[in-house]
C-alpha cells in the first residue's frame, strides 16, 4: 500500500515513533512454577543449518522469490529413545522479519520434543517485490510436503524423526500468522494446532490478496492468539495490526476450542528475539510500529509459555486449567496480560 511505502521512507530518513508513557511494574515476572515454563528435557540437535529450497509452480511464486531459505532443528535423544519421532512445528516469520528473530522460538519448541522448522522468503524488497499471503500460505503448505519426503529419505537428517500423522503445527507472526490461517483454513484436516502471533489479515501491496478472516472457521485446528495491546496504536497515519484485521477478530472467528492471549503495555514487533548488532532494517521495521515499555523478553516467555502449553493440550491432552486459572489471575495482577478461551 502507499502508506506502507511513506511510511518505509520516512523510516529510512530517521525520524522516530514515539513510545507509550512509561509505567511501573511493581511485581516481579515469574513464571517457573507452571508445567511447560522455561526449556524442556531434550537438547538441540540442528539438522539444517540453512538450506535453501525451490518452492513449486503451485505456490504462483514468481522468479527469484520462488526460493526460500530453512533452518531446522530435531530434540537431541538419547541413543535408548532413537527411534521416537517428533512432531513437526512450521514458524513463520512476519513482513521482511528474518527467521533468526525466533530463535528463541524454536530452541523452546525443539526442547519440549517438536521438529521445528524456521524459514524465509529470498528474493523480496521493498516496496513491489513482495510475495502475496496466498502465496505464502502456498509455500508452508510445500514445506510442510518437503519435511515429510525427506522425513522418510534414508541419507536425511530428518530420517525417521518426524511425526506429520496427528497434523502440522504452525506458530507465525504478522502476516506469518495470516499465513498459516489461509492454510489452515485451504487445508482443512493438515493442520493440528496454530499459534498466531498478533495476526493481521491486511492485504499487504496486493489488492486482490485472500483474506484469512472469512474463511478461518473453515479449518479445523486449534487457534491460540497472542496479540498485543498496541499494535493498533497508530503512527503516521496507519498500525502495524489495525484492530478491524487484527488478533481480535481472528480470536472471534475461530471455532471452539480457542484461546486468546493479550498482552499490555507491548507493541507488534515485541514478539521478537533482539536484533542482531548492525542490523539496519530491523531498526526500520520497528521504528514503524508502536511499542510499549513491558520488557521484550517477558512477552515472549508469555508466548512461548501459552505456545507450549497448547501444543502439549492439543496433541497430548494436557491440562489447561493451570493458565487459565492461576495462571491467568496472575497476569491479569501484574498487569501483563488478559486471557480468554472458548
Amino acid at each position: 500500500r502507499v502508506q506502507h511505502v511513506i511510511l518505509w521512507i520516512i523510516a529510512m530518513s530517521g525520524v522516530e515513533c514515539a513510545a507509550v508513557a512509561a509505567v511501573t511494574f511493581s511485581k516481579q515476572f515469574d513464571f517457573t512454577s507452571l508445567p511447560f515454563s522455561g526449556n524442556g528435557p531434550f537438547g538441540r540437535k540442528l539438522a539444517y543449518d540453512t538450506v535453501t529450497i525451490e518452492m513449486p509452480p503451485s505456490t504462483k511464486c514468481q522468479g527469484g522469490r520462488c526460493q526460500i531459505s530453512a533452518t531446522i532443528e530435531v530434540p537431541q535423544q538419547t541413543a535408548s529413545a532413537s527411534e521416537t519421532k517428533f512432531p513437526v512445528v512450521i514458524v513463520s516469520p512476519g513482513f521482511m522479519v528474518g527467521m533468526d528473530r525466533y530463535e528463541t522460538y524454536a530452541g523452546r519448541l525443539t526442547s519440549w520434543g517438536y521438529v521445528t522448522v524456521r524459514w524465509e522468503t529470498q528474493g523480496e524488497y521493498l516496496p513491489f517485490c513482495i510475495n502475496s499471503h496466498a502465496t505464502l500460505a502456498k509455500m508452508i503448505e510445500a514445506l510442510v510436503s518437503w519435511v515429510q519426503e525427506y522425513s522418510v529419505s534414508p541419507n536425511s537428517p530428518l530420517h525417521g524423526l518426524c511425526d506429520l500423522s496427528p497434523g502440522v503445527l504452525l506458530v507465525g507472526h504478522s502476516r506469518g500468522a495470516k499465513a498459516n490461517s489461509l492454510m489452515a483454513a485451504w487445508n482443512t484436516t493438515a493442520v493440528a494446532a496454530v499459534v498466531n502471533l498478533d495476526p493481521v489479515d491486511v492485504s499487504g501491496f496486493d489488492s486482490t490478496d485472500d483474506h484469512a478472516l472469512p474463511i478461518l472457521s473453515n479449518s479445523s485446528a486449534a487457534f491460540l492468539t497472542v496479540g498485543s495491546q498496541l499494535g493498533s496504536e497508530t503512527f503516521a497515519g496507519t498500525a502495524c495490526a489495525p484492530a478491524e484485521q487484527g488478533f481480535r477478530r481472528f480470536y472471534a472467528e475461530s471455532d471452539s476450542p480457542a484461546w486468546m492471549v493479550e498482552v499490555l503495555h507491548a507493541g507488534h514487533m515485541q514478539f521478537l528475539d533482539d536484533a542482531p548488532p548492525g542490523c539496519i532494517q530491523c531498526g526500520i521495521m520497528r521504528a514503524l510500529c508502536v511499542e510499549g515499555p513491558l520488557p521484550d523478553w517477558v512477552v515472549r516467555e508469555v508466548s512461548q509459555t501459552a505456545m507450549i502449553a497448547w501444543f502439549k493440550h492439543v496433541l497430548d491432552g494436557a491440562d489447561l486449567s493451570p493458565y487459565l486459572q492461576d495462571w491467568a489471575a496472575y497476569l491479569d495482577s501484574a498487569g501483563i496480560a488478559f486471557s480468554h478461551f472458548k
